[in-house]
């Protein structure tokens, strides 16, 4: 038998079994077109997510987070540095000796707190909810924040001015950002008296005797310097 003969024999077995032909390269066709489409949603996933990630240098960027807080013993003990896990001997506390010592250790950048806190903002009659972060000025000549949508990054720790994202402002009702620069931006924070919500602690109904959560208000006023894109 030769190739001829073996290729109208399939030819004539495919036209024999029409729906069954079509059914096979129906599947057939699904199947990898379906693989395909998975393959490229999770190849762009990733590059997109790896974009990110490269632009917000998170790829050599090192947290370092304290160990677990005792909230029960804060509140009930007396003493709030009893509320942290006792320092065992491969335990180190950090102090300004340690970030130094970091940030001398090849290859660091730099070395910074962080300190985050939620916040209202307010601008021209509009407020919105969101977290501040308090970042130092060198920060600025980073990747992630040398290339701003509008304005520019601070350049001193101690100037009276930041740094907002654009979705907070669209958040806002304001789309034009760079008409912004330069403006004043309220900022308002509460701080909570610890001592009085400790004595409170014990005995919930003081919350409902009128005066509410022990906080104070606390506003300042920064000039909007630059918007994230």
């Amino acid at each position: 038998m030769t190739w001829s003969d073996l290729i109208r024999m399939a030819l004539g077995n495919l036209a024999r079994s029409k729906l069954r032909t079509l059914l096979t390269t129906s599947g057939v066709v699904i199947g990898i077109a379906a693989l395909v489409a998975m393959l490229a949603y999770g190849t762009g996933a990733q590059h997109n997510m790896a974009k990110e990630f490269a632009d917000l240098d998170l790829f050599n960027t090192l947290r370092v987070t304290p160990k677990a807080f005792n909230m029960a013993d804060f509140f009930f003990l007396g003493d709030p540095e009893t509320a942290a896990d006792p320092a065992g001997p491969d335990t180190t506390i950090i102090t300004d000796a340690t970030i130094d010592a970091i940030a001398a250790m090849p290859g660091v950048a730099m070395v910074y707190p962080e300190i985050s806190f939620p916040v209202k903002v307010k601008f021209d009659g509009r407020q919105a909810v969101a977290m501040a972060e308090a970042l130092p000025a060198r920060l600025g000549k980073t990747e992630a924040y040398s290339h701003l949508a509008s304005g520019a990054f601070y350049t001193r720790d101690s100037e009276r001015g930041i740094v907002v994202s654009a979705t907070l402002l669209r958040r806002m009702g304001l789309n034009r950002p760079d008409t912004l620069i330069g403006k004043i931006i309220e900022l308002q924070t509460v701080k909570l008296d610890v001592a009085k919500l400790r004595e409170a602690a014990g005995d919930p109904s003081r919350f409902n005797a009128g005066g509410g959560l022990p906080v104070v208000h606390e506003s300042s006023r920064f000039a909007l310097l630059g918007v994230l894109g």
